[in-house]
């Protein structure tokens, strides 16, 4: 007991006059006591999980998978076509009280070698170690992490989505919020930071070389027969061959008690790639780790500090029978439009939760703006003098998930945030960038039971698309996509998963696709 009071000693020291000693013990033994019994709930063991899975992910027809069967599953897939698979998964968990250690691996044998993404017909999609003291955690390794803030039905958080396949790297932070106190009330919180490294440099070298090999280069027409055409049309601007890139992210979430009927969420989501070689030229620097975490840039000739900022604002209502989510994630890229300069760029969203139907449990509507991007542009000084006004604040022309690396917020060639904004790997002219970033987009999912063994869910978005603020496609093009998933739970060892997708408009093309795979559990 004399650690739990030098603990309450301290708590109250820092308690506002707003509520009583008295009332402050009496909380803080209720949740002492919660602790206590969340302990004794837990048991000592072990267990292990093995999961062998054989599928295929096929588009019938057009140039690509249709766009929700792939994004935000991990990297698993890209939507360069048919691809077939075998997969074997692994883990072994041992718990004592509130400690708890876990290692995991993830192979995926592919049955097609297709450049650049399927390089390696054999994949380790994950190999980690994981350890646990309660919600704290230290993990190292590749994990597959879902999205912070958002929901598994959401088109994908901004700064980073789990659209991409995960990195090597060192998380040190909490798996879920904890209770803490702040001047007398009680509030919960989340952090994490993560160190991780790169390894898709190959593909990003391949991809540049192939791009500057083919740019300014005839090629056939694939659209019109017979006729030769410039295979690179975008301005040829910077673009560095960049290998073995290290990313560092950090998150803070803090909420009001989410035991009640009303709670509030906000959030800083910060995240930077820097160093590696680029162009050949080594940018590693000894203090570049703690630049990173404090938004900093390299001093070296070509180390690049690519910044993203995330702002995450919520309020959440529950009821018995409902529950709603308002959200909006206000985007920073390059800490341009960390003041709200660029108006209503961002990702706003509803969710809606029916805890007491089953065959409709989960409703998210979702609105993504990223046409303001840097906000206002630069002005120059000759406009300043001419104007006689004082410019306090100017913003540049931040070009979303851009950068010198190849396709700058990416890994694999996939968006490392949310996949509406086109991954390079779209671009059959191996152009190392994302062609459209500047847009606005419509999203909406649900999913529910059907009976005990079947679950589903339903995904559809239309996409209006600018191009980029530098190369703009000169008209809209636009994509409606959807896709319907199932999946039947046979028994304690088998499952069976299936979709359906298709795309229709001018940005991806018209295609059409399925995913099929059977799993089974030991």
């Amino acid at each position: 007991m004399g650690y739990r009071l030098g603990i309450y000693t301290a708590m109250l020291l820092s308690a506002s006059t707003t509520l009583s000693a008295e009332d402050f013990f009496r909380r803080a033994a209720e949740k002492e006591a919660e602790k206590e019994q969340e302990e004794l709930m837990e048991v000592d063991g072990q267990e292990s999980k093995a999961l062998f899975e054989i599928g295929c992910m096929a588009n019938t027809s057009g140039d690509f998978l249709p766009y929700q069967l792939y994004a935000n599953k991990q990297g698993r897939f890209a939507p360069i076509g048919t691809e077939t698979y075998n997969r074997a998964f692994y883990s072994h968990k041992l718990s004592k009280e509130k400690w708890s250690l876990e290692a995991g691996g993830d192979l995926y044998l592919y049955h097609t070698k297709k450049e650049p993404y399927y390089a390696h017909v054999v994949h380790l999609q994950q190999l980690y170690v994981k350890g646990n003291w309660g919600k704290y955690t230290v993990q190292l390794g590749s994990k597959e992490e879902d999205a912070q803030f958002v929901s598994n039905l959401s088109s994908g958080n901004m700064v980073w989505s789990g659209n991409a396949r995960p990195a090597p790297g060192l998380r040190i932070g909490m798996d879920d919020f904890v209770s803490t106190f702040i001047t007398g009330y009680i509030f919960e919180m989340k952090l994490n930071f993560w160190w991780g490294k790169q390894t898709d440099g190959k593909l990003n070298t391949s991809v540049y070389e192939q791009y500057e090999a083919n740019y300014g280069q005839e090629v056939d027409d694939p659209k019109n027969p017979g006729h030769k055409i410039i295979s690179i049309t975008k301005d040829k601007r910077q673009h560095a061959k960049v290998e073995n890139a290290w990313v560092h992210r950090k998150s803070f979430f803090i909420r009001t008690t989410s035991d009640k009927p009303v709670f509030a969420t906000f959030g800083l989501e910060h995240a930077v790639m820097y160093g590696g070689t680029v162009n050949d030229m080594d940018c590693s620097e000894g203090t570049n780790w703690v630049r990173s975490m404090l938004g900093g840039s390299g001093k070296k000739e070509g180390n690049q500090f690519n910044h993203v900022l995330g702002q995450d604002y919520r309020i959440d209502f529950r009821g018995n029978l409902l529950g709603v989510g308002l959200y909006k994630q206000h985007y920073a890229d390059d800490m341009e439009g960390g003041l709200f300069k660029n108006g209503a760029d961002g990702l706003w969203g509803m969710e809606i939760t029916l805890p007491k139907t089953s065959w409709l449990k989960h409703i998210v509507i979702e609105y993504l703006h990223t046409t303001n991007q840097g906000g206002v542009v630069y002005a120059n000084d000759e406009y300043t003098k001419l104007d006689k006004k004082q410019i306090f604040r100017t913003a540049g022309n931040s070009n979303f998930y851009h950068d010198q690396h190849m396709g700058a917020w990416t890994h694999y060639g996939m968006i490392l945030g949310n996949p509406l904004l086109s991954s390079p790997l779209y671009n059959t002219d191996s152009y190392p960038d994302m062609a459209s970033n500047m847009l606005r987009a419509y999203h909406l999912a649900f999913e529910g039971n059907i009976g005990q063994k079947w679950n589903y869910a339903v995904k559809a978005q239309h996409t209006d698309s600018w191009g980029t603020p530098f190369a703009p496609f000169g008209e809209i093009r636009g994509t409606t996509s959807v896709a319907v998933e199932a999946a039947c739970k046979v028994n304690n060892h088998w499952k069976v998963e299936g979709a359906f997708g298709m795309d229709k408009g001018s940005l991806y093309g018209d295609n059409t696709g399925f995913h099929l795979n059977i799993q089974y559990t030991l």
